[in-house]
């Protein structure tokens, strides 16, 4: 009899880890595989999505703005609301950043609802406010290998223009502009497995087989929200960097 109640209670303690092992990576592979960033198009700019393993149109209503650089002067730039059109009205733009307000999600044992948790019903193991941060790169300078103030930012230390697939880019991860450790990455063929910034917020990436021409880099962090709002017990920002080489 003992030997069979210890062995119901390893067995249960097992099944909990297990559970809960289930659970976290539910919510880890669920979470963060969208990427966000502008993009340089035959007719001016846009903004692209990045959803797994397809492009989406963004909501232009959860865009929250853009910033444009030429070099490192500040170029005016202009969103439609209604159309989704992004205007940069003068200069020659070398970068754009763009960010994006995802929503709220919220994660039961088995499933994820792109809902607040008042939505939804059952036991809920993690919600999450999301925010998407992204910044594509069109003409290189030597002024963009630093960051320019995101509240998450992925800077190449090297101009990526001129890289090909199978090639390294070395990148720096930065939160509230200081180096971040411990980021991990996905670009746009899925999670890239094993790889996170070191104690300086650097990383090492070999780029992939692109998307429609274009190499996707996203880091992303997870932080308590400390009931700044009632919503989310987690503040959860994707910072993401697009660009074609060429």
């Amino acid at each position: 009899m003992l030997l069979a109640a210890c062995a119901v209670h390893l067995n249960g303690t097992i099944m909990k880890k297990l559970y809960g092992l289930l659970v976290c990576s539910l919510m880890a592979a669920t979470a963060s595989a969208h990427n966000l960033f502008p993009a340089q198009t035959d007719n001016g700019y846009t903004i692209r999505f990045w959803a797994d393993d397809h492009w989406e149109e963004p909501d232009p209503q959860n865009v929250i703005g853009l910033t444009a650089y030429d070099v490192d002067k500040r170029v005016k730039v202009g969103y439609d609301y209604t159309s989704g059109t992004v205007i940069a009205e003068d200069g020659s733009v070398g970068l754009m950043t763009a960010e994006y307000d995802f929503g709220y999600f919220t994660f039961t044992a088995d499933k994820h609802f792109h809902k607040p948790r008042t939505e939804v019903e059952g036991v809920i193991f993690d919600t999450r406010h999301i925010y998407k941060l992204g910044k594509g790169i069109f003409q290189w300078d030597e002024a963009y290998s630093k960051p320019v103030g995101m509240k998450i930012e992925v800077t190449p230390l090297h101009n990526p223009l001129k890289l090909k697939e199978g090639d390294k880019l070395k990148v720096l991860v930065t939160l509230d502009g200081k180096p971040y450790a411990g980021a991990e990455f996905e670009d746009q063929v899925g999670d890239i497995d094993g790889l996170t910034t070191d104690k300086d917020g650097i990383a090492e990436i070999t780029l992939r087989t692109p998307q429609d021409g274009y190499e996707i880099i996203g880091a992303s962090v997870k932080l308590p929200y400390q009931l700044e709002n009632t919503q989310a017990q987690t503040l959860q920002l994707t910072g993401t960097l697009g660009f074609k080489p060429h």
